[in-house]
């Protein structure tokens, strides 16, 4: 079993234990009563990245712990602190960790960062069953991860069209060519390009810079890419912005970084940099 295989296990015996706890009837329930309570219209996830602004747009990512990399989280930090210091660096969204096992996330998590913050959150999990992705609507969530090296053909689609029906906005992640080109016959719009092999764990930045300029040939018009993993600072931004990437989605680096909101700003305005030496 692979690292991917055995996240994929626990993460089904996880959803069987909160079925459980929380049927969907309820669930569901919970949802429509969050609808109901909206009075306006919140930014989606995808819009938030097409903010017309010089500045390279950036998912700042909170995650304790990855399983690759140990312990992110230093002494003292907390999720507030941090989410406070993303936005204030400028990040366009956020993404939230909310795997337990693997990556050591909180249940509070979660909803610590909606309380927080107004910026879109994605909910990143490993989504392979719907009961998921109504979690992720009752929590406040804007969009969800979706992974093809997971969830493949119409299981895959058919989770795509759940979020869709949510209002929920899903971030495609792709490891290779063929997973590209099966997002976009799905017909996703925001895919991730993600530098990680999520079975063994290994991140080359190479990845992103060879994939990502192929599948801008054979996207549509609309069709946002966006780098994930592999991101180490500002250089690495210009490296995924020439190959083809309009977004990046950021955690280790910043969860590292003794000044995240700095480190942020950094990213951000790296492409405005190179254009102004």
């Amino acid at each position: 079993m692979n690292v991917l295989e055995a996240m994929a296990a626990a993460t089904r015996e996880r959803v069987k234990r909160e079925k459980e706890r929380v049927p969907f009837l309820e669930l569901e329930r919970k949802v429509r009563e969050g609808e109901g309570a909206e009075r306006e219209k919140p930014l989606g996830f995808k819009e938030a990245l097409f903010q017309k602004s010089p500045l390279f747009p950036i998912i700042a990512e909170w995650k304790r712990r990855s399983p690759s990399e140990g312990l992110l989280a230093k002494e003292g930090q907390t999720l507030e602190e941090t989410v406070s210091a993303y936005e204030k660096g400028g990040a366009a969204a956020l993404s939230i960790l909310t795997e337990p096992q693997f990556f050591a996330a909180r249940e509070g998590d979660f909803s610590g960062a909606a309380q927080r913050t107004r910026l879109p959150l994605l909910k990143k999990d490993f989504i392979l069953d719907p009961y998921q992705i109504y979690q992720a609507k009752a929590q406040g969530a804007r969009a969800i991860l979706l992974m093809v090296s997971l969830v493949q053909g119409r299981e895959l689609e058919a989770l795509y069209r759940e979020a869709l029906g949510l209002g929920l906005d899903s971030l495609v992640e792709v490891h290779t060519l063929e997973e590209g080109q099966e997002a976009l016959k799905m017909g996703a719009t925001l895919i991730g390009v993600n530098s990680r092999n999520l079975k063994n764990l290994e991140t080359r930045l190479e990845v992103a810079q060879g994939l990502l300029p192929r599948l801008k040939s054979l996207a549509p018009p609309g069709t946002l890419l966006v780098a994930e993993s592999g991101v180490h600072g500002p250089e690495d931004i210009l490296r995924v912005k020439e190959a083809g990437a309009e977004a990046a989605l950021v955690g280790t680096y910043l969860m590292r970084s003794p000044d995240p909101e700095r480190a942020l700003q950094d990213l951000t305005r790296a492409t405005v940099e190179a254009r102004g030496a």
